[in-house]
């Protein structure tokens, strides 16, 4: 994959494929928790939308696999693979996310939450320690936490402010201001939020 391919495309299983070996379980798992929080309102059976709120704190490490599967209906673990530790287990789960989303308008948005979640890959974004105020990192902090329900997009008027914030620091840097004041969605896992608060 070339770096023209990995902004344009709309396959988010061959993206997957391409990050395997640098990708984070817990980017990993991130991902496959913004997916089914694009289809929030099919998420019908018990506890299915909860099993979705336990699997991204299990993906921070705020609760363990086993206290997962305790709160977690089984459909869901099975489903999504979402209980399994380590890593091969978080790519087998992110692939079954994306595998049946054959609709284009799907697999695109799938496409641009990988983007969303992962630096390109093919350009390295120069990251100043120094940006990281106190300011920056409270701002950051909240748009974290503080996430549009249900869908747990991050707010884009704090992304915005936070781009404002990092070039009252001293960010030029055009793929950082310019990803936190795009279009969007952001979700958790957003890679310029994730440095601010040193998040992998």
């Amino acid at each position: 994959m070339t770096e023209s391919e990995w902004l344009a495309s709309t396959d988010p299983q061959r993206m997957l494929e391409f990050l395997r070996d640098r990708a984070s379980d817990r980017k990993l798992r991130l991902f496959v928790c913004a997916c089914c929080r694009r289809i929030w309102r099919l998420l019908t059976y018990d506890g299915s939308t909860r099993g979705v709120e336990v699997a991204e704190l299990y993906a921070e490490g705020e609760v363990t696999a086993k206290e997962m599967a305790r709160r977690v209906s089984p459909e869901l673990l099975s489903t999504h693979k979402l209980a399994g530790p380590g890593r091969d287990a978080a790519y087998a789960a992110a692939l079954s996310s994306v595998a049946y989303s054959t609709p284009d308008n799907v697999t695109a948005a799938h496409a641009h939450l990988l983007r969303d979640i992962f630096v390109n890959p093919f350009r390295l974004v120069s990251l100043d320690p120094a940006w990281r105020t106190s300011t920056v990192t409270a701002l950051a902090t909240a748009a974290y936490e503080e996430r549009q329900p249900p869908a747990g997009h991050l707010d884009p008027d704090r992304l915005a402010v936070l781009a404002d914030a990092l070039e009252d620091a001293g960010c030029d840097n055009p793929d950082i201001l310019s990803h936190l004041r795009g279009p969007g969605p952001h979700v958790r896992g957003c890679w310029v939020v994730d440095w601010i608060l040193k998040k992998e």
